[in-house]
């Protein structure tokens, strides 16, 4: 049974080392993107807890290591800069070869594996942010609040609809994050469905209706008023109306934000069918800056998403790819 749980873990590992390796590709271009700050924390965090369950320690006490870095800049309290890039994918690498010699590799030097900890934390002190009006805090938590609604309120007869949605979209999925990072559960949860509504919109290029996005606004107007709150209860917050308001307010404009998009699926609906099969070319490097390459890496890509694909390698120009 613990072999059947170490080579289930051995596998598991390899997809989470591809993710992480898909993060830091990510972050090395947009250094400042959340959502992939804490997917590079949560690989860690899975893999901490697999290895230690299947007794590989010096596994998962680097995991653990790496992930309580990646903590500081989850939490905004350091930035990431190319030589964390850099380290993180050095650590990637430590990470797999400390993996594969549990599997008949090659013992890893336990001098590297301290050596490229003990640069990280060094790279994330150095890049550890000032005062916290830098980090994911409340200013700037609220800033993108209003910038989110700038961009909604701002959109004119002669503005392009899509660069709305795509804006306003992209502001909304990072305050998600700050709010998640933050605590912030409440109003994480009650802007949750309306991020994804524009997510969806910004990956498929389309245009939302009018409707939906004047409730946009309201809904993150109600998101500002849930937001900055200075902490300090008077005596009229203990008003049962005002209580009961507040409580209404958020499953009101949710309940009409589900009402226009199921208007939206019906219409949606009636779209003629797509074909069943598709050919597709893709080209990309053979060799990448993690463990896997070529062909498996395109293979670990399709099976982590549910896809079943025959994939062929192009052997000479004059051979389609598919």
């Amino acid at each position: 049974m613990a072999n059947d749980l170490k080579s289930v873990f051995r596998e598991s590992a390899g997809e989470f080392l591809l993710e992480l390796e898909q993060a830091l590709l990510h972050l090395n271009k947009n250094p400042e993107d959340i959502t992939e700050i804490d997917r590079m924390f949560r690989v860690m965090h899975t893999i901490k807890g697999s290895a230690a369950m299947v007794d590989l320690n010096d596994v998962a006490h680097f995991a653990h290591t790496l992930e309580s870095e990646c903590d500081y800049l989850r939490q905004g309290q350091a930035k990431v800069t190319p030589e964390i890039i850099h380290l993180a994918l050095c650590a990637h690498d430590c990470l797999s070869s400390l993996i594969e010699s549990h599997y008949g590799g090659e013992p890893v030097d336990q001098e590297h594996v301290e050596s490229i900890l003990q640069k990280f934390a060094d790279a994330r002190t150095q890049a550890t942010v000032k005062s916290s009006s830098d980090g994911y805090g409340y200013e700037k938590t609220l800033k993108l609040i209003k910038a989110t609604i700038k961009d909604l309120t701002g959109r004119s007869g002669g503005s392009d609809p899509e660069k709305t949605v795509a804006a306003a979209g992209q502001k909304m999925t990072q305050l998600y994050y700050l709010l998640v990072i933050q605590n912030k559960e409440s109003a994480a949860e009650f802007i949750s469905k309306l991020e994804t509504v524009f997510r969806n919109a910004r990956v498929a290029e389309s245009n939302l209706p009018e409707e939906l996005l004047e409730l946009a606004v309201e809904m993150m107007r109600e998101v500002e008023e849930m937001y900055d709150d200075s902490g300090e209860v008077g005596e009229a917050d203990f008003d049962p109306e005002k209580i009961l308001q507040s409580m209404q307010r958020p499953i009101s404009l949710n309940s009409r934000l589900k009402e226009i998009t199921d208007k939206m699926r019906i219409k949606n609906a009636a779209l003629p069918t797509l074909p069943a099969s598709y050919r597709i070319k893709i080209s990309a490097e053979e060799r990448g800056p993690g463990s896997m390459n070529g062909q498996v890496r395109f293979e670990k890509v399709f099976n982590r998403i549910g896809v079943v694909m025959p994939i062929k390698q192009r052997k000479s120009e004059s051979e389609t790819p598919r």
